[in-house]
């Protein structure tokens, strides 16, 4: 019997046609699918990436605020510590000194070791000492 099975040709092509059609469109639906599952999976990584970044930014600025705050104590302690001592600073060419608070006018030779405090704007130790080395020193805001 299976050795005089013949098929019909004239039937047997529009049913594998209709077969191939069947699986081209399974196929197109399962790639359809898997290029919605792309997407949706890349929404998903996008978003939690701008979060991510959102959440970082956040705690950027919160770290910024919070170290304003501590530079803000830190000059005010600084502030408080020279009251307490009552010192100023001054700058000259040798760089920022810590002297004595109170005086208008400070003056150095340059040298790191030798100052001199006054009140009086007429000073000039350059003139008074004839001591030509004498410069008159900027205070400095801390």
């Amino acid at each position: 019997m299976m050795s005089s099975y013949r098929s019909n040709p004239a039937w047997k092509e529009p049913v594998d046609q209709f077969w191939k059609a069947v699986r081209e469109n399974k196929q197109q639906i399962h790639i359809g699918k898997l290029r919605a599952m792309d997407a949706q999976t890349r929404e998903i990584g996008n978003r939690a990436i701008a979060q991510g970044n959102q959440r970082l930014q956040e705690m950027d600025n919160q770290l910024r605020n919070w170290e304003a705050s501590q530079q803000q104590n830190d000059r005010m302690h600084s502030q408080f510590i020279k009251t307490i001592r009552e010192v100023e600073h001054y700058r000259d060419e040798t760089g920022k000194v810590e002297l004595g608070a109170g005086y208008q006018h400070a003056w150095s030779r340059n040298n790191g070791s030798s100052y001199i405090l006054t009140d009086d704007p007429n000073f000039n130790p350059a003139s008074v000492l004839q001591d030509q080395q004498w410069k008159e020193m900027k205070k400095v805001q801390d």
